[in-house]
């Protein structure tokens, strides 16, 4: 009698459970996401940030990049370390970005090693450049990346505080290691 009760649970409980496994994404999900395929892989290359009124700092800049969950997702970690004295690193952050299909635009989450964090938006600009930023305390933050003809990675920050003019604070040109 336990045998049968539990084989009749089953054969209730397995249709409701396999149904309410997720689905695929949505296709309009998969082609955003397809749009950023080109940043996977290892990237390695030079980098320059300024932070304050000193002096530029030259950077050995490393960023790891993988896709997850079938290509929804991508995980970026990135490394920036001193020309001068390689051991001190002076740049280091995690982030990852997926297709947000209700808001209509990629979501950055980003990290770094101090502690703060951003949620960010991102969008590809009319020239197919892809562009995310975050409004922070006295203005607004912005990154756009590049993908050059050389298979290569151009990124460049930006600092404004008003919305309209725009001062670099960072640069990156990495190529594609692996």
């Amino acid at each position: 009698m336990r045998a049968l009760l539990a084989a009749l649970l089953l054969t209730c409980i397995l249709p409701a459970v396999a149904a309410a496994q997720p689905g695929e994404a949505p296709a309009e999900t998969r082609e955003a996401m397809a749009r950023l395929s080109f940043l996977v892989g290892s990237w390695a290359g030079d980098a320059w940030m300024q932070t304050g009124p000193g002096p530029r700092a030259d950077i050995t800049q490393t960023e790891a990049v993988t896709a997850h969950l079938d290509g929804l997702v991508l995980v970026v970690a990135g490394e920036g370390r001193l020309k001068s004295n390689p051991e001190t690193i002076v740049h280091q952050a995690f982030a990852t970005i997926a297709w947000d299909a209700n808001a209509k635009h990629y979501r950055v989450q980003a990290v770094r090693k101090d502690g703060n964090s951003v949620d960010a938006v991102g969008e590809f600009t009319e020239d197919g450049t892809f562009q995310w930023g975050f409004d922070m305390r006295g203005g607004k933050v912005r990154y756009t990346i590049q993908h050059t003809d050389d298979d290569g990675w151009l990124e460049t920050g930006e600092f404004s505080a008003n919305g309209t003019d725009w001062q670099q604070f960072l640069e990156m040109r990495l190529t594609r290691v692996k």
